[in-house]
């Protein structure tokens, strides 16, 4: 089922509700005052209270990515940029091309003749203040 309660997200429901896990759909995590939503059945714990697997380098807390690898993306889990003489990690692995954000992957700023990769939204900060300012 999709989240039809939600406008615009197309994420699944969990089996039996109306909402995604982002949207509060789905178990949340056990720890008092959390709300997020749970990664692991068996503890019923979201990733930063130590729900899902873990990196498998020693003494490394971090989340492991998502499979095949057993590692954190700080140890080499995760899908890696395309260029060959590039380590960095591939920021939208769905979208167009398996890049990083300095060689073009990622969302980029919907700002016109920006181009530079976005900071959390569609539009750069730097570029947010000078259309403010009506440069």
């Amino acid at each position: 089922a999709l989240a039809q309660e939600e406008p615009g997200c197309h994420k699944k429901a969990p089996s039996g509700g109306k909402r995604c896990v982002s949207h509060g759909g789905g178990p949340r995590c056990g720890v008092v005052g959390c709300g997020t939503g749970a990664v692991d059945s068996k503890s019923k714990r979201c990733t930063l209270h130590g729900g899902g697997r873990r990196c498998a380098a020693a003494g490394c807390p971090k989340n492991a990515t998502n499979r095949p690898s057993s590692h954190c993306a700080d140890h080499g889990g995760g899908q890696r940029c395309s260029i060959a003489s590039c380590s960095k990690r591939v920021y939208n692995p769905d979208g167009p091309g398996d890049f990083c954000r300095s060689h073009g992957g990622g969302q980029r700023c919907s700002h016109p003749g920006c181009g530079r990769p976005a900071a959390g939204g569609k539009v750069k900060v730097k570029a947010k203040a000078k259309a403010a300012k009506g440069d």
